[in-house]
């Protein structure tokens, strides 16, 4: 019975979306072409990490963020050490997440995470802001032993775009948007029939417009 049942269901939507189909197979189609188009034209960023070690007042972190991303002093020198290692083309290129700085409250050991759209000049952004930080920061708050302790290796994947993400989006939207177009089609510009409407919508069937009678020929 419910084999049967289901059958029916199908054949019902079937009626819905037949005329509809070029048309959703077209907004599909152009989905996923802008979902790819995306991918290709966003250019692929990648994340690497150095770990640091403080055997000083770990109740300084927040101050090491600040002195890192906010502080021009400290910023600017070491934004320089950048641009003279040819990491960076120009200062244009420094914004703010370019480094940054993570750290846990109760754990000594914090990262300094560098992003670039090169694999290997992430690795590098980070371990000579890494070893900057280290040197200087005792210039600028309460002097503490710093050291880098874990180098940032080169990444071997792109953190950013997140491809499958994106294309399961995509994928999610195209699907979305073509079977929207095919019910808004098929309820107001195809033909449902009144067992149709009678089945899926809640209520009683008061009548029924034949909103292609003006159109169609006589035979």
């Amino acid at each position: 019975m419910h084999m049967w049942e289901g059958k029916v269901y199908m054949k019902k939507l079937w009626n819905l979306y037949k005329h509809s189909l070029w048309w959703m197979s077209g907004i599909f189609v152009i989905t996923m072409l802008i979902t790819i188009g995306y991918l290709f034209k966003t250019p692929s960023t990648y994340q690497a990490t150095a770990q640091l070690l403080t055997r000083g007042d770990m109740s300084q972190f927040p101050v090491y963020r600040k002195l890192l991303t906010e502080n021009p002093s400290f910023r600017n020198p070491l934004d320089q050490e950048l641009l003279k290692s040819n990491l960076l083309a120009n200062r244009d290129e420094i914004t703010g997440g370019t480094y940054t700085l993570t750290y846990a409250p109760a754990d000594p050991v914090f990262s300094i995470t560098a992003v670039s759209t090169d694999a290997n000049k992430a690795a590098k952004i980070a371990n000579v802001t890494a070893k900057y930080f280290a040197q200087n920061v005792g210039k600028f708050t309460t002097k503490a032993s710093i050291q880098v302790i874990t180098p940032a290796q080169k990444p071997l994947i792109a953190y950013a775009p997140q491809k499958k993400k994106i294309l399961f989006f995509g994928l999610i939207m195209g699907l979305f948007l073509s079977f929207t177009f095919g019910t808004i089609r098929g309820l107001f510009f195809g033909k449902v029939t009144d067992d149709f409407i009678e089945s899926n919508v809640d209520g009683k069937l008061l009548g029924s417009l034949d909103i292609y009678q003006g159109r169609r020929k006589e035979k």
